[in-house]
């Protein structure tokens, strides 16, 4: 009776370290999988931007038959105000027959032309010189197009990028304090975080417990729903893409999310 009961307890210790390490395995794929998924589509900013398209841009020459007063419509229309902003670019003022424009920066098709100031005269109906600021002459002088549509992506998004140094400082503080005060110290999530909000469960104050590693994973990667499998993939992915980057690209990405 003694040996028939160990030699169960052996088969019973057996069957739980196969299945043990059946489940060590299934686990270890899992997370391979998860691994690929994070790097491939987390890689190199994702982001789908919908293709801009441009009306033809207004080519400044002297001898070129047009107003002044429709080239100050047309900058009005790219958003140029008409104040002088010494140290930056986008605006034009006038002076009785000429116009002095701080051009700014555009990629066109055949390369990007830097922002510039220039000084454009006119008369009779025509462009009668044309100089940039230390007064040279120009032989041409390409105002940025007007934008007049898109091609948007599947999901009819538009978005305008920022990098993180472009975000002012004090927004990028409030975000910690308010979403994730142990950002730049945890390793995707936050232990004490989720301790609190399982007990809030309890009371009528329910408590979030995600980080913003946690949040860019569930918006970026997953679905909303509240389920625990759905919790645990989000807790490993977001621990696998704090292994891959830095906080610094997880915050810029969240940003623009």
């Amino acid at each position: 009776m003694l040996r028939r009961a160990q030699i169960l307890r052996y088969l019973r210790l057996r069957y739980l370290g196969w299945a043990g390490l059946a489940l060590a395995f299934a686990a270890a794929v899992f997370t391979l999988y998860l691994d690929s998924r994070v790097r491939s589509e987390f890689e190199g900013r994702r982001f789908a931007l919908p293709a801009r398209i441009y009306a033809r841009p207004l080519e400044l020459h002297v001898g070129l038959r047009i107003a002044q007063s429709d080239v100050e419509q047309e900058l009005r229309d790219l958003g140029y105000p008409e104040v002088a902003r010494e140290g930056e670019f986008g605006w034009f003022a006038r002076s009785g027959n000429e116009l002095e424009i701080a051009q700014r920066a555009f990629v066109f098709w055949d390369g990007p032309q830097p922002a510039k100031r220039l000084r454009v005269a006119f008369e009779g109906g025509a462009v009668t010189a044309l100089r940039d600021a230390e007064g040279a002459e120009l032989p041409l002088a390409r105002l940025e197009p007007l934008p007049i549509g898109g091609i948007y992506p599947a999901n009819n998004e538009d978005r305008v990028l920022v990098r993180l140094r472009e975000v002012p400082e004090h927004f990028v503080h409030a975000l910690i304090a308010t979403e994730d005060r142990q950002f730049y110290t945890h390793r995707g999530f936050d232990p004490r975080a989720l301790v609190r909000a399982a007990l809030s469960l309890a009371s009528d104050k329910i408590q979030g417990g995600s980080t913003i590693t946690q949040q860019l994973v569930k918006n970026f990667f997953l679905t909303p729903e509240r389920t625990l499998q759905r919790k645990a993939t989000e807790l490993i992915m977001a621990v696998l893409l704090e292994l891959h980057y830095d906080k610094s690209e997880i915050l810029e990405t969240y940003l623009n999310e």
